[in-house]
């Protein structure tokens, strides 16, 4: 195949200075042919769509197979795809849904003699392309890109991959509808169970060894400090929400001290991007305080703060529930990988570890906050921050 090495190669991965959805769409802005293969396509991959249009009105070619294993990929999302290919030279392959898991993630550009490869973890998602922790190498090799088109023939040519068409999207549009209705009824079910026999075991005998710890990390020491936080979050919050009217307050330092009081580890990382966007984070701030807080149910309190945060790289669900969380601890729980775990202590598995704005709506929000409710009543805790405590201290310790 050629010395590889000898090639240019970036290491690229979301949430520093360029994410994936940015690098693709940049590519292809000016690319004269364009392959892909991914496992899960959603239309939460912003701006995607619409470049590939404009790429496909000016002339690029393209092809671009999608995986429909799992039920992930979105029906809507194939039909408008399909559309494309009419009047446009690309074409569209979709896995057949009854061969093995189809789970790659490549994509390709040509420009002249340039190419340019992407191989990673990076769906064709919002989470791929933004949101999710992705890593992906960054190839300039024509022998690698002949390789892969290579391979994409190889599964045309052995029916793993097939033409798109509108009555294989309607049969599995069918197959995503009924699994959708399965996995709602499943969820509805294990509600049921887990209201009438609530099982935490694991979570009481926890909460005991941590209420015996007399160290930093016990309970008593580390809800003291998580109420102090609380209270400092709270004015930070205030003076971010007034950072359009006054020249003194540097956002920068702000947000730095705001992310000390929480206690999401993962926020730290996407601090440089969300103070790149601090005019819209401020407004976020001002407008979730123009609202009484203890009048704000669940639903529209994440309602509010999400619909701005769609704007902010790196500001996620993480970020968002902790802000909320430390407006009233009563009722807002913080929802992120450590309290989902915490979660599956005690017998609740229907929230997912793995979070991203794209994905978690209103709804999931409220849902999380009720079963966070009943785990705090179950335990005997006075609020939100003392389970979200409990939950932490389970997570670095199981």
């Amino acid at each position: 195949m050629g010395d590889v090495m000898s090639s240019k190669i970036q290491f690229l991965v979301n949430g520093y200075d360029r994410d994936h959805g940015q690098e693709i769409i940049s590519y292809l802005e000016d690319a004269d042919h364009f392959e892909c293969l991914a496992a899960f396509a959603t239309g939460s991959a912003d701006g995607f769509a619409d470049q590939l249009k404009a790429a496909l009105k000016r002339g690029m070619t393209a092809r671009i197979a999608i995986g429909l294993s799992s039920y992930v990929t979105q029906p809507a999302l194939l039909q408008s795809l399909l559309s494309l290919t009419k009047n446009n030279a690309f074409q569209l392959y979709l896995s057949h849904m009854d061969s093995e898991i189809f789970h790659p993630k490549i994509y390709c550009f040509r420009k002249g003699k340039r190419t340019r490869v992407l191989i990673g973890s990076a769906n064709l998602t919002g989470g791929g392309f933004k949101e999710n922790y992705e890593a992906s190498a960054v190839v300039d090799n024509s022998e690698i890109l002949a390789a892969i088109e290579n391979w994409f023939d190889d599964l045309i040519d052995e029916e793993v991959l097939l033409p798109a068409s509108k009555s294989l999207i309607q049969e599995y549009e069918a197959a995503y509808e009924k699994n959708r209705v399965w996995q709602n009824l499943i969820r509805r079910q294990q509600m049921r169970i887990e209201q009438q026999t609530p099982e935490a075991g694991t979570l009481v005998a926890m909460l005991a060894e941590m209420r015996k710890d007399t160290t930093k990390e016990g309970f008593d020491q580390e809800i003291a400090l998580r109420a102090r936080n609380a209270r400092t979050a709270r004015d930070i919050i205030a003076n971010i929400a007034q950072y359009s009217e006054r020249s003194d307050i540097s956002f920068d330092k702000l947000y730095g001290e705001l992310l000390n009081c929480f206690h999401s580890s993962g926020i730290v990382r996407s601090k440089s991007e969300v103070c790149k966007q601090a005019n819209i984070f401020a407004a976020a701030m001002e407008e979730i305080l123009s609202y009484e807080i203890k009048s704000l149910k669940p639903t529209k309190a994440y309602e509010i703060l999400s619909s701005r945060f769609q704007g902010i790289t790196g500001a996620g669900v993480n970020l968002l529930t902790e802000i909320l969380h430390a407006l009233d601890a009563e009722r807002f729980a913080v929802m992120n990988g450590n309290a989902t775990r915490g979660m599956n202590l005690a017998n609740i598995y229907h929230f997912p570890t793995i979070l991203n704005k794209t994905s978690i709506k209103p709804e999931t929000y409220a849902l999380f906050c009720e079963t966070a409710e009943r785990v705090k009543a179950k335990l005997n805790l006075d609020d939100m921050m003392e389970l979200d405590a409990l939950f932490n201290y389970c997570y670095w310790r199981i």
